[in-house]
């Protein structure tokens, strides 16, 4: 039997550096989708699930992405290369029929717009929300590999923030 290391997405990289770093990056990084996690009941909405994504980074990416232990941003740059992230991504409510509508707007709708077309579950020029499944999102995301980029997203209703997005 030969020793297995188990990729796991590392807990120090602070997911909101990590996309704001990312937004200044031009030309973005080649992420690849390693891991999807069950879906589990949101916290803030109890009628709201919500699944984790890992993202293993597979290109050279320095950046300021750790906190001190005050909630400083610690002052030195790190190469993350073949780290790994977890983002936590909305699905919104089960409805009837045991479907996530994932709507234009939602943070998960531009990676999985594109997953699905690679995959070739939906026509290459859709731009509307999806109604699918939870096994749909994994077999459409799975091993999924793109250039990442992030995006700032004028929020209404929280504070302002970067949503990880597809540059191509």
């Amino acid at each position: 039997m030969m020793v297995e290391i188990i990729p796991e997405s590392n807990p120090d990289i602070d997911k909101n550096l990590f996309l704001k770093e990312l937004s200044k990056v031009a030309d973005g990084i080649n992420l690849k989708i390693i891991k999807i996690s069950d879906a589990m009941q949101s916290n803030r909405n109890k009628k709201d699930d919500f699944i984790y994504i890992n993202f293993l980074i597979t290109d050279e990416f320095k950046g300021k992405f750790f906190l001190n232990n005050d909630g400083t941003v610690k002052d030195e740059l790190t190469d993350i290369c073949d780290d790994i992230i977890a983002i936590p991504f909305t699905l919104n409510e089960l409805d009837e029929t045991r479907n996530y509508t994932i709507g234009r707007n939602s943070n998960l709708f531009q990676i999985l717009n594109y997953g699905m077309k690679k995959q070739k579950i939906i026509p290459i020029n859709n731009n509307s929300s999806i109604r699918c499944n939870y096994d749909e999102i994994k077999s459409a995301l799975m091993d999924l590999t793109f250039v990442g980029t992030a995006n700032l997203v004028n929020s209404k209703d929280f504070n302002d923030y970067y949503r990880l997005e597809v540059k191509r």
